[in-house]
């Protein structure tokens, strides 16, 4: 409730006032932190193993991976070996993930009447935007990416920071040019953010660069930013927590230390 709070006073100091004296909020961009947003399946690929390998024999494009719990308790072999990265280069191994967009891949990581609401992460917020703020479906945008890879992989192999760049100036034209919008970035999501801004540097020009800022950015609200680090992704390395996963503590280390991000 604190952090609601927080947020609100955030975005009506971000408002301006529009003809006639009404009242506008700007826009937000929501980037989500490290594991909350979902990861669906851009390839197919056969699982051979698992006790019920009839029922959730094929990974399908489009399919959900993060998360899927009823396929991590039929087949965690194969979600794992899906799921990792190569430890030295951070390239795919046996599936070809991409993160989902939308509000929906934030919303809640695993949909359904009993792994919905234990999935929950960013749909309470989504709807208090919208039923306090009134927002607009072009109002309200999210940043999903994939929170495997360190940023400059981001960048390398999806393009991200220039298609957050051009989402960014989209969404902010869509409102009229009236101000820029608002970054509502949390945990891993403000590293990546702010490895955007120093890449928009290069992008942009330093000349250039705080006009852009200045032009499309109105604020910037970080949420539980690890500005030195996160002891919980030592602690996921080193002894592998599984984050109430149905798999083992030696599995989990074994799939988190093939990721690249710095969280």
């Amino acid at each position: 409730m604190a952090l609601l709070l927080l947020m609100m006073l955030v975005l009506l100091a971000a408002t301006a006032a529009a003809k006639e004296g009404v009242m506008r909020t700007r826009p937000v961009l929501l980037m989500p932190g490290f594991a909350s947003s979902q990861l669906q399946s851009w390839s197919h690929s056969r699982c051979e193993t698992g006790f019920r390998k009839n029922l959730y024999r094929d990974i399908k494009f489009g399919d959900r991976l993060w998360v899927d719990v009823a396929r991590v308790l039929a087949q965690g072999d194969c979600w794992i070996r899906c799921m990792k990265l190569d430890i030295t280069t951070q390239e795919e191994r046996e599936c070809k993930l991409r993160a989902a967009q939308g509000l929906e891949a934030v919303s809640e990581l695993d949909p359904g009447i009993v792994t919905g609401p234990l999935s929950t992460v960013w749909r309470s917020i989504i709807h208090d935007l919208v039923d306090h703020f009134e927002l607009d479906p072009d109002q309200l945008v999210v940043a999903t990416y994939d929170w495997r890879l360190p940023p400059s992989k981001l960048q390398e192999r999806d393009k991200y920071f220039y298609s957050l760049k051009k989402k960014i100036e989209y969404t902010v034209e869509l409102d009229g040019n009236r101000g820029g919008l608002v970054v509502i970035a949390h945990s891993m999501g403000n590293g990546v953010f702010r490895y955007f801004l120093e890449w928009l540097k290069e992008e942009v020009g330093r000349n250039n660069w705080q006009k852009w800022i200045d032009a499309h950015i109105s604020a910037y609200f970080a949420v539980g930013s690890p500005l030195l680090g996160s002891a919980e992704s030592l602690e996921l390395i080193s002894s592998g927590i599984t984050e109430g996963l149905p798999i083992t503590q030696s599995d989990m280390r074994k799939l988190v230390v093939s990721f690249g991000n710095p969280y």
